[in-house]
Parts: structure tokens; C-alpha cells; sequence
């Protein structure tokens, strides 16, 4: 995990934050996302933020997010390598019901199902702007 966003339903930013992995970020996953090893060097570790980010998340009726599986799994394995307790988080995988919702699409990335709702693109693929993005989907499909 190199990078954490949370948005509430009025598109404020509850959390966002850089953070440095305990391991080189691969070429692979810096094409993809744009964060460069030197852009985590002096960032905290994710130790360092979980309290700040459960705070934010306490009490969140649930936490929806595209692919919601792969989020959750970086979390929980974030916080098991430090020994950190998660708290009970009721998750909703929103490409889940995208797939259920329009199973004829041969696509459900989000950037496509972005451009396909007519939802304005984010050059990049960072943690803030993939929230924005989704909740964008979400209210246009609405």
C-alpha cells in the first residue's frame, strides 16, 4: 500500500495520505499510479497512520469502493503486519454491482465505466482522484 484516500457522499476529503511501503514500489505499479519510491522516502509507514485512519473510518455506516476486495485486502494485511487491530468495517464492492447492473459491458474498469457515465477523467491513478472518480459514477448512474 503506497497511498489511502477516503471521500464522504459531499466529495470532502476525510483522509489522504502518501505512505511509505516496506519495500521498493515495483516499475510496474509506478507506471500505473505515478508514486515513485522517492516520493514515499520520508512518508510515514503505515503504522504510522492507522489510528488517524480508523478514526475516519469509525462508525462509517460502510466503506464502498471499486473493487472493494483489493482495497480491503491491502488494509488488512497493512495492519496485520504491524500487529494493528482493524475494526469490525462493513465493505461494499461497487464494481460488484456494476457487473450485476450491466452485464453486457465489456468493461467494468473504472476509468471506462468513467468515460462511458460521462464522468470527467483524472489523468491519474491515485487513491483521492479513483474516490472522486467513483462517487461521479455512482451519482450518474443514480
Amino acid at each position: 500500500m503506497v497511498e489511502v484516500a477516503v471521500i464522504n457522499t459531499r466529495e470532502e476529503v476525510l483522509f489522504s495520505e502518501l505512505i511509505r511501503p516496506t519495500r521498493e514500489v515495483e516499475a510496474s505499479a509506478i507506471r500505473i499510479h505515478g508514486i515513485t519510491n522517492e516520493m514515499l522516502a520520508d512518508k510515514p509507514t503505515y503504522d504510522k497512520v492507522h489510528g488517524r485512519l480508523m478514526r475516519v473510518l469509525h462508525g462509517a455506516a460502510a466503506v464502498c469502493a471499486w473493487n472493494a476486495p483489493f482495497d480491503r485486502r491491502l488494509l488488512e494485511q497493512s495492519a496485520t503486519k504491524y500487529g494493528l487491530e482493524l475494526p469490525c468495517i462493513r465493505w461494499h464492492d461497487l464494481v460488484s454491482d456494476h457487473r450485476t447492473l450491466y452485464p453486457h459491458h465489456a468493461s467494468h474498469r473504472l476509468l471506462d465505466v468513467a468515460q462511458r457515465s460521462g464522468v470527467a477523467k483524472v489523468q491519474d491513478h491515485r487513491a483521492l482522484g479513483d474516490c472522486l472518480i467513483t462517487l461521479a459514477v455512482v451519482k450518474a448512474q443514480a
